[in-house]
């Protein structure tokens, strides 16, 4: 009687084993995505070294004595993969250490007049602008963080810097 009921049991038990027993991950469009795979973006500065420039007529904190120039590139790592950024921050710390509040620049937003955004989402140049001098020395490091989303929607956060002269 104890074979007629656990061997019905003991049955489906061996089916459901031997399906979940593999460690073969098969490639197809019911897969999920691994949390890594074109997601990971790279932020490089051009110039790596800029310059604070004079600027007139100064009035600080409106205007900084100073302002530094530089480019933001941001491409995805994998190739063909898309991304967005949704927010730029930096911060300046001088040679002695004295830190500038940060300054948050908004996203940029897609003003390619030829080709599609898609084209232009594949790599991000930002031109960025900021104003140093006011309560610290004009020589020292920008901090650069980027905040950026890929096709999938996970959201990134990449880092850079660029050493003031």
């Amino acid at each position: 009687m104890l074979f007629r009921t656990c061997a019905p049991l003991m049955i489906v038990g061996a089916v459901l084993g031997t399906a979940c027993s593999g460690t073969d991950r098969g490639v197809g469009p019911t897969q999920p995505t691994d949390f890594n795979s074109g997601s990971a973006v790279s932020v490089q500065a051009t110039p790596p070294t800029a310059f604070a420039e004079p600027v007139d007529h100064s009035i600080c904190p409106m205007v900084s004595p100073f302002q530094v120039r530089f480019n933001l590139l941001v491409q995805p790592i994998a190739p063909g993969g898309v991304v967005v950024v949704n927010g730029v921050t930096l911060q300046f710390t001088d040679g002695s250490g004295i830190r500038m509040p940060m300054v948050t620049l908004p996203a940029p937003l897609p003003t390619a007049q030829f080709g599609t955004a898609l084209d232009q989402a594949r790599g991000v140049l930002i031109p960025v602008n900021l104003g140093v001098g006011c309560g610290t020395g004009r020589r020292g490091t920008v901090r650069v963080t980027v905040d950026t989303r890929d096709a999938s929607g996970r959201s990134r956060t990449a880092m850079t810097t660029v050493r003031v002269d």
